[in-house]
């Protein structure tokens, strides 16, 4: 398991789920970087993430804090943050932002090298799932 808190860059992927949103009703795969400052035991992360489909696109800006949780054989964290949101689908662009409530469950693949898969719900004007993973370095 992960024994320290240490400074983390990655790379995220993430499947958005619409529900309501205007103008959003397919499912849409985005990457982008990701990164975390450890902060006592815990951690402030940061992230951005782009997608694409054809004339769809998206982008996303988030900023939350991490509570790691460290357990005899498994390693995540709960995460609670703000977002903006950006996206241009049937020629309508859209921005919204709002809060950002998720977890992530890490699988320590090296003493330098983390995979996770998680989800998070955002909270645009109407609910926004995703579910993913992320690797990540730890410098």
């Amino acid at each position: 398991m992960l024994e320290e808190n240490r400074y983390e860059l990655g790379l995220s992927m993430q499947v958005f789920i619409p529900n309501l949103l205007p103008d959003f009703e397919q499912p849409i795969v985005s990457l982008g970087p990701r990164g975390s400052i450890p902060l006592g035991t815990h951690a402030v992360e940061l992230g951005f993430l782009y997608g694409t489909d054809r004339s769809d696109t998206l982008y996303l800006f988030e900023a939350g804090f991490r509570y790691n949780v460290v357990l005899p054989f498994i390693a995540g964290y709960g995460y609670a943050g703000a977002h903006y949101l950006k996206y241009l689908f049937r020629q309508q662009n859209h921005d919204q932002g709002g809060p950002v409530l998720g977890f992530v469950i890490n699988f320590p693949m090296s003493k330098g090298f983390t995979m996770g898969i998680g989800m998070r719900t955002y909270f645009p004007s109407k609910l926004l799932l995703s579910v993913g993973g992320n690797l990540s370095f730890l410098l």
